[in-house]
């Protein structure tokens, strides 16, 4: 093989784990402008000192949104109502799990 080159193709990872709106439009199987809404109403938020970047976790968010939509019938702003209370108990009990194992 001597005098060949071998060219070997490498795919980038993303200097930046941070998607647009379309990406996560995409990524969740809805369109552009359902995440735009979601995006004004302050059901999700842009990545911290980005304007338009989201963290993957809202990816999560977006699917839990069209859950709770498509199989209860409940609006963006309810089932984003649901998902913080849901998180505030899961806090909740996490944090009465770690005193009860230091007391």
């Amino acid at each position: 093989m001597k005098g060949k080159q071998q060219i070997v193709l490498v795919r980038r990872r993303r200097s930046s784990p941070l998607f647009s709106i379309e990406e996560i439009a995409a990524r969740c199987g809805v369109g552009c402008s359902f995440i735009e809404r979601l995006y004004r109403s302050g059901i999700i938020d842009p990545y911290p000192g980005s304007d338009r970047l989201f963290a993957p976790a809202v990816t999560l968010r977006v699917r839990k949104v069209c859950r709770l939509q498509d199989d209860l019938g409940i609006n963006p702003e309810g089932a984003a109502i649901i998902l913080d209370l849901v998180g505030r108990v899961q806090a909740l009990e996490e944090h009465l799990s770690r005193l009860e194992r230091n007391s």
